[in-house]
């Protein structure tokens, strides 16, 4: 009876090992990055920052600098333009250490952002974020946003023209079939 109990314990822990995490360290990823979305971008609260990331932490996002201290900046022009953000989470799913966010963020452009000076325009914008995280706190994160759509929004770029309107670039009627395409995408 112990030489089978000796020889079953091996094999729990390495099942465990190999099926990964469990569901409660999966839920307490999401946990940390709803914290993320809520206390540092719908509240402002740059004070959990260090409760919440490592010191080490590399943002891949050119826009504000890959350290802490960039993201800390970045999330600061945000509020000072967008005083009323917020951001909505619509999916978060994990696996292992990495937590993946797919995010819409509101607000009404009051500041200057990126050059351009408020407008009091509402905009909206779709953001998927995949965050890694090490000990409990995040490590690094890879954004993806759509700063075209925000500037057209804003009325920094022209919107996409109309199908057989002249193309800004080419000059040329634009083909139903190459802007029927861009839509169903």
């Amino acid at each position: 009876m112990a030489a089978r109990l000796l020889t079953a314990i091996p094999l729990v822990f390495l099942f465990a090992w190999v099926s990964g995490p469990s569901r409660a360290g999966a839920q307490t990823t999401k946990e940390i990055v709803r914290r993320v979305v809520e206390e540092i971008w719908n509240q402002g609260n740059l004070d959990v920052t260090n409760e919440l990331f490592v010191p080490g932490f590399i943002n891949h996002d050119p826009n504000p600098g890959a350290d802490l201290d960039g993201f800390r900046e970045w999330v600061a022009r945000w509020h000072a333009a967008f005083p009323n953000l917020h951001v909505e989470v619509n999916d978060l799913i994990a696996e292992g250490d990495k937590v993946g966010a797919r995010l819409t963020a509101t607000g009404t452009h009051r500041g200057d952002f990126l050059g351009i000076p408020a407008t009091g325009i509402r905009v909206t914008m779709k953001v998927i974020n995949l965050y890694r995280l090490e000990s409990g706190r995040i490590a690094e994160v890879y954004r993806s946003y759509d700063l075209l759509g925000l500037g057209q929004q804003l009325g920094y770029f022209e919107p996409i023209p109309e199908e057989g309107s002249p193309s800004p670039l080419l000059g040329a009627p634009i083909p139903a079939s190459s802007r029927g395409a861009m839509r169903r995408r």
